[in-house]
């Protein structure tokens, strides 16, 4: 069974984009990489050039997420094991891979129609280590990827059996939370590379948001 790597990249939508500029350096401590010539903000925490993408498309919620495999056969047999799983597996264009910095990626959605993206080759930035504008060390990012999402979905079982059974995530955990109001959670935790977890969710029929959090972790 294929598998995926890491968490490689996030793309987000939002409705202001200089907020975002100031709350991702000043907060997060997250260094610019980049613009693009539709106002995308592109930031980075570790050697990779891209791992945060804030598009100014006014959503206020997650764009995509970028699934990392190892090379060029990976990304065909992890694209095969989702046609398989009848999971329909877009080929993204020359321009797809340059926006996102990789060398090659394909295109498809979770169960909960959740936009998703395979890829392998990251460009890296080498030759200019990465700078906090924040006082602080740096990020755990590298093998262990960007870090770690939870997100809401339309189906747990089906969600399970997607992250674990076609994605090839292992399970690190399950918890059940009661809520303020009183309603009660179950979350799954699912793993990829030594990072605890990866990607949690929850479900949450018809959501406002998809994304719930997102976590850096700080040196």
């Amino acid at each position: 069974m294929e598998r995926i790597t890491q968490f490689g990249y996030l793309g987000l939508s939002v409705s202001n984009i200089s907020q975002w500029e100031q709350f991702a350096t000043q907060t997060l401590g997250l260094q610019i990489s980049g613009r693009e010539a539709d106002g995308t903000l592109l930031l980075r925490n570790d050697e990779y050039q891209r791992r945060l993408l804030v598009h100014p498309t006014g959503k206020d919620d997650l764009a995509y997420i970028g699934w990392e495999v190892t090379d060029e056969h990976a990304l065909s047999r992890l694209a095969e094991q989702l046609k398989a799983a009848g999971t329909e597996v877009r080929q993204g264009t020359p321009a797809e891979a340059k926006a996102r910095g990789v060398i090659n990626l394909m295109a498809f959605r979770d169960p909960s129609g959740i936009p998703m993206e395979i890829f392998y080759g990251p460009l890296m930035a080498y030759n200019t280590p990465f700078q906090s504008p924040r006082p602080i060390s740096g990020f755990v990012a590298g093998e262990q990827g960007f870090g770690h999402m939870v997100i809401t979905m339309d189906d747990f079982e089906k969600s399970i059996h997607f992250y674990r059974d076609v994605l090839g995530m292992r399970i690190s955990d399950f918890v059940e939370i009661v809520r303020p109001t009183g309603q009660q959670l179950r979350l799954a935790f699912f793993h990829c590379n030594p990072r605890h977890h990866t990607i949690a969710f929850y479900a949450a029929p018809n959501p406002a948001k998809r994304l719930n959090h997102f976590m850096l972790q700080t040196r």
